[in-house]
């Protein structure tokens, strides 16, 4: 078994994985990655072909996304 000390820098790091995570699957469920392709799109293209804005935040998007996906199970 591998044990190793906890420490704020690790403690942090790993919570940062939750974020990394949520963005990804946010950008899976507004389907952004379909959108994009092979294509080499401006942010202002991508959120014009999904009917967004591009102010809009990535917490906020990730949190639609996430409650949305819970209600569905």
């Amino acid at each position: 078994m591998n044990t190793q000390e906890w420490n704020p820098g690790r403690l942090l790091e790993t919570s940062g994985y939750y974020w990394k995570t949520c963005t990804l699957h946010a950008g899976v469920k507004l389907d952004v990655f379909t959108t994009i392709g092979d294509a080499h799109l401006r942010i202002e293209d991508i959120a014009s072909n999904l009917g967004g804005s591009k102010r809009r935040r990535n917490a906020s998007q990730c949190t639609d996304s996430h409650e949305s996906a819970n209600k569905n199970r």
